[in-house]
């Protein structure tokens, strides 16, 4: 219920004015592991760079005109412009998209998302071995 609120008429006009090029629900409801105290994880990409203020601003305004689409409070909005490589894979691999303005930015979007997570997947590496040797 709640993924396919996310595609309806209205959802589809609110990511529009927000310029958003494509949306996924992540998470537990994207799994289908969703128990009913379960938040709702909503990743947006923007189709403009801008500073993180400004992000800021469109992730509280769209969090709260989602809110009132679902008409509940517990919802978790991700800027995945400025997200970890790890976060944006994570997102794209598992979670399931409810918008998509333009297919070619959706694909971009995508594929950089990988490339990012594999070219980066050494430092996760080195980074959990060293805290793993921390803990011991």
């Amino acid at each position: 219920m709640i993924i396919e609120n996310l595609k309806t008429k209205r959802a589809k006009e609110i990511y529009s004015t927000y310029g958003i090029t494509v949306a996924y629900v992540f998470g537990s409801h994207a799994k289908g592991t969703a128990i009913p105290t379960s938040d709702i994880d909503i990743a947006a990409y923007f189709d403009r760079a801008i500073d993180e203020d400004g992000y800021f601003n469109l992730k509280l305004n769209l969090t709260a005109e989602l809110m009132k689409l679902l008409e509940r409070n517990d919802i978790d909005v991700v800027v995945l412009n400025n997200a970890s490589p790890l976060l944006k894979y994570n997102v794209f691999a598992d979670g399931e998209t409810v918008y998509v303005d333009s297919e070619k930015d959706r694909v971009r979007f995508e594929v950089g998302a990988m490339r990012d997570y594999f070219d980066t997947a050494r430092l996760r590496e080195i980074m959990l071995k060293a805290y793993m040797d921390r803990s011991v």
